[in-house]
């Protein structure tokens, strides 16, 4: 029996030497160095040979530097003139009644509705400038924002 261990534990040993020995020619085996796209390889041996390039220094003409220049143009300066578009009116059209006179019933989503015709001022801020059939055209008092509001 004691031979059969023994046996067993020289087995075991050769095992694990056999699976460190493969360990260790696996990686060296598979790393085989393929030639890189850039062919940096085999070019070292030539440019140890050569001798670096000196670098230049760039042509500089200060005659040019120390000449007349172009005066800047007088033009105003407004940072302002780009300004944004005013927000979208905050209400929509619920309908128009079936009438002779085109009246317009609008809301704010918040309060009550309200009616206007064309050339009115509603909610204090908001000019109707056209009832169409399916549509109204409306803009701030002062003409900015203009934009058209479809029935919902």
């Amino acid at each position: 029996m004691a031979t059969e261990r023994r046996r067993q534990m020289l087995l075991g040993a050769v095992a694990v030497v056999l699976a460190l020995v493969l360990y260790r020619i696996w990686p060296s085996t598979s790393a085989s160095s393929a030639p890189s796209s850039n062919g940096r390889g085999g070019a070292t041996a030539e440019r140890q040979q050569q001798a670096p390039a000196a670098p230049t220094a760039p042509d500089v003409h200060l005659g040019v530097l120390n000449g007349e220049r172009p005066k800047p143009a007088a033009r105003e300066r407004d940072v302002f003139r780009f300004k944004s578009k005013p927000p979208p009116p905050p209400i929509g059209l619920m309908g128009l009644p079936s009438r002779d006179v085109k009246i317009a019933v609008l809301s704010d989503g918040v309060n009550l509705p309200f009616y206007g015709k064309e050339g009115e001022v509603v909610l204090g801020r908001y000019r109707i400038l056209k009832i169409g059939v399916e549509s109204i055209e409306i803009a701030y008092i002062d003409g900015r924002g203009r934009q058209t509001i479809r029935i919902q």
